[in-house]
């Protein structure tokens, strides 16, 4: 039973790995294509001990223009592919003043 409780643990570090790897190209696409002023990260994906199989990538953005959010959505999820769900939010989102991490 140990060893297939490690196993477990070792598949959900590594999946926490590539959504923090993801985390940079999201960014990248915010900031380069959307000139958006500030990404905050916030959710499971903050802490490894919190991140589980079934969590996603939740962002709140400074600057991005409202006409272009369904867009910028759009393609945050298409980058995200199989690998996570991703959610968006506008930085005045309440969520987004609890606990976080600045990403850019």
């Amino acid at each position: 039973m140990e060893s297939l409780l490690s196993g477990i643990n070792r598949q959900r570090e590594r999946k926490y790995i590539r959504a923090r790897a993801l985390i940079k190209d999201l960014m990248r696409i915010l900031v380069e294509k959307y000139h958006v002023k500030k990404i905050v990260l916030i959710g499971s994906c903050l802490n490894k001990d919190r991140f589980r199989f079934h969590s996603d990538i939740d962002l709140c953005v400074k600057g991005l223009e409202g006409s272009l959010y369904f867009k910028a959505l759009g393609e945050l999820l298409i980058s995200a592919n199989k690998c996570r769900r991703v959610q968006c939010r506008p930085y005045s989102y309440g969520g987004c003043y609890r606990k976080d991490e600045r990403v850019y």
